[in-house]
């Protein structure tokens, strides 16, 4: 909504977080299966999706949310290779 982001650089803001928009685009590396697999449990209210204040690395909250297979599980998201070499990355 394109409006909204007017009246949040009305108000003194510099931009909006759209992750949700950018990780259902089409250009986006989460797969058709994944995309398909949320949209359903959402539409089902089989999904636990939750803000997290620390996942992201630029300090602002996002949405989580808990799919299997995921990095949202614990074991599979410690098993990840570590590629900034900044320290942003946890």
């Amino acid at each position: 909504r394109p409006e909204k982001l007017q009246e949040v650089l009305a108000l003194g803001g510099a931009g909006v977080q759209v992750g949700t928009s950018f990780a259902f685009a089409s250009e986006s590396g989460l797969s058709d299966a994944a995309k398909q697999e949320v949209l359903t449990r959402i539409a089902n209210d089989d999904l636990v999706v939750y803000t997290d204040p620390v996942a992201s690395p630029t300090g602002f909250p996002f949405k989580v949310l808990e799919l299997e297979g995921s990095l949202s599980v614990k074991d599979k998201y410690q098993e990840r290779p570590r590629v900034c070499n900044l320290g942003y990355l946890r």
